[in-house]
């Protein structure tokens, strides 16, 4: 490394008044709501089934065995791909 290329990566550091615009930038984009909206018949089709779920766990006689699934190996062959 040379002092040139210190230099210039000192240089892109901003100051502490300039990361609190970067983080003010950072939190008005999370607040945006996204493009893609789920449509209504998604997001009531989402709701009936949570409500079955919950139904079906404080219904029950006594534990309920659920199986959760392993996200691991549904990603996978999709990682594979890459």
């Amino acid at each position: 490394m040379t002092f040139d290329d210190a230099q210039s990566d000192i240089e892109g550091v901003g100051s502490i008044g300039a990361g609190a615009t970067d983080i003010q930038a950072q939190l008005a984009a999370a607040a945006t709501p996204l493009e893609y909206q789920a449509t209504l018949e998604t997001k009531f089709a989402s709701y009936d089934n949570y409500c079955s779920l919950f139904h079906y766990i404080l219904n029950s006689e006594g534990p309920v065995d659920l199986e959760v699934p392993n996200v691991c190996t549904h990603l996978a062959p999709l990682m594979a791909d890459l």
